[in-house]
C-alpha cells in the first residue's frame, strides 16, 4: 500500500497562526468590553464589534432607519471572502473553538485513509470505505430557520430573535456574567490582602472596594451560553454550522464570493481535508465544497499532503471549484418566517401589544418605546456601563 506523505510542521504552523489571529481579536474584544466605563472613553469605540455586525445594523434600520457603515464593510468582505469573519474575528467562534479543543474535537490530526488507487489494487470497492458524514446533519439548513426568525422579528419591529446573534451574545455574556464575576474576584482578593495592607499602611488599598454588580438575567444568559458551547459535544462548531443567524447571512453572501476552495488533479483522495474541516464544508468527494459553510480557515489546505488545495480570488492553473448542494433552502427559510410569525402572535411579543408597566425603566436618551424595542439587540452594553447598576434586563420583553 502506498503511503501518503504528511506535513506535520505545516499543519501545526497553520493552526498556530490561526489561533494567534483569533486570540488577538478576542483580546481586542475583551479590551473594548472592559472600556465600557463612564466617564472613561477608549480611543477605539467600544461598539466596534457591534457596529461591524450586520444583524445589529438591520435592527437599527428597522427602528431608526439608520445603517452602520462598518456593517457595510462586513458585507463587502463577505461578498469577497465569504465567512472569513467566522474563522478569525468572531469572539463567540473563538470560545467555541477553545471548548471544542478541550473536548478533544480538534486536538487530533485527521486520520489518513487509503486512496482509491490503493484500494483498487487490493480489490476493495469504493463504497467499503465511505462513511456517513455528520456534517450533512449539522449543515442541514437549520440556519435558514434561525435567519427566518430574525427577519420576521425585524419585520414586526421585534428584535427579540437577535438574542441568538453571536456578537450580541458574546457582549451580553461579558456584561452580565464575566464582568460581575471579575468584580467579585477582585473584591475577594482585596479582602484577603487587607490585613497586610493595614499593617503596611497602604490604606488606599486596604479600604478600597469595587461596587459589586448583579444582574437578574445572568442565570438565563449563562444557560444559553453553556448550551451554545456544549453543542460541541455533537460535532465541531455545531452552533456555527446549524444555528447561528449571522453565519447564515454571511453564508448567503459568501455564495457570490470569488475566493473559493479549489482543488487540482494532483489530489489523491486521502480524506484528510474531510477530517480537518471544522464546518463540514467538505464531504466524501474532496473536489466539492459547500461554499456557504466554508469559513476560509484553510485547515484543509494545511493538511493536504500534495498541495492540491488553494484559496485565492483567481484560480491557479489546473485548479477547479465544484459546488456541493447547499444546506440552506428557501423552504426552511420560509418555515422560519412562519414559525416566527406564529410565535409572535401566540406569545403576543409584538411590541404594539406588549403590556407596559410602571416598573419599566429605559436608559437615558432612549428612543420611543416601539422604536426602542425594534432597535435593542439585547447586547447588555447599557447594563454594563450603568454607573449605579440600576438597569436590569426585563426578561422576554
Amino acid at each position: 500500500m502506498k503511503k501518503v506523505p504528511s506535513k506535520p510542521r505545516l499543519w501545526a504552523g497553520s493552526r498556530r497562526k490561526k489561533w494567534v489571529i483569533q486570540a488577538v481579536f478576542f483580546a481586542v474584544f475583551l479590551l473594548l468590553c472592559t472600556s465600557m466605563h463612564y466617564p472613561w472613553r477608549s480611543w477605539i469605540p467600544y461598539r466596534l464589534f457591534l457596529d461591524l455586525d450586520p444583524m445589529s445594523s438591520l435592527a437599527a434600520l428597522s427602528g431608526t432607519r439608520q445603517f452602520f457603515l462598518l456593517a457595510l464593510l462586513m458585507v463587502v468582505v463577505a461578498l469577497v471572502w465569504g465567512r472569513i469573519f467566522c474563522a478569525y474575528v468572531c469572539p463567540l467562534g473563538f470560545c467555541i473553538d477553545v471548548v471544542d479543543h478541550g473536548l478533544g474535537k480538534t486536538g487530533r490530526r485527521p486520520a489518513i485513509r487509503k486512496c482509491p488507487q490503493d484500494e483498487e489494487e487490493e480489490g476493495v470497492r469504493h463504497e467499503a470505505w465511505s462513511e456517513p458524514s455528520r456534517g450533512a446533519f449539522a449543515s442541514s439548513g437549520l440556519q435558514g430557520v434561525s435567519l427566518g426568525l430574525v427577519f420576521v422579528g425585524l419585520a414586526f419591529k421585534n428584535s427579540l430573535p437577535l438574542v441568538l446573534d453571536p456578537i450580541g451574545l458574546a457582549t451580553r455574556s461579558f456584561a452580565v456574567i464575566f464582568y460581575p464575576l471579575g468584580i467579585w474576584v477582585a473584591n475577594g482578593t482585596i479582602g484577603m490582602v487587607r490585613p497586610l495592607a493595614e499593617q503596611r499602611g497602604w490604606y488606599g488599598l486596604a479600604y478600597h472596594a469595587y461596587l459589586q454588580p448583579g444582574f437578574q438575567a445572568a442565570i438565563g444568559n449563562l444557560i444559553l451560553l453553556m448550551l451554545v458551547l456544549g453543542l460541541g459535544l455533537l460535532t465541531r462548531r455545531f452552533w456555527c454550522r446549524s444555528l447561528c443567524p449571522l453565519g447564515a447571512l454571511l453564508g448567503l453572501l459568501g455564495r457570490l464570493a470569488p475566493s473559493r476552495r479549489r482543488v487540482t488533479a494532483a489530489c489523491t483522495a486521502c480524506g484528510q481535508c474531510h477530517g480537518a474541516c471544522p464546518m463540514g464544508a467538505i464531504e466524501e468527494d474532496p473536489f466539492r465544497t459547500r461554499q456557504s459553510a466554508c469559513i476560509q480557515c484553510k485547515s484543509c489546505q494545511a493538511v493536504c499532503p500534495v498541495d492540491a488545495i488553494s484559496f485565492s480570488l483567481r484560480p491557479r492553473p489546473a485548479s477547479r471549484y465544484l459546488p456541493l448542494p447547499e444546506g440552506f433552502s428557501r423552504r426552511k427559510f420560509f418555515f422560519g418566517i412562519g414559525l416566527g410569525s406564529m410565535g409572535i402572535v401566540l406569545t403576543r411579543l409584538d411590541p404594539r401589544y406588549v403590556k407596559k408597566t410602571d416598573r419599566t425603566l429605559r436608559p437615558p436618551g432612549a428612543l420611543p418605546e416601539e422604536d426602542f424595542l425594534a432597535t435593542c439587540i439585547r447586547c447588555g452594553a447599557c447594563l454594563r456601563i450603568c454607573v449605579t447598576h440600576t438597569l436590569q434586563a426585563s426578561g422576554m420583553e
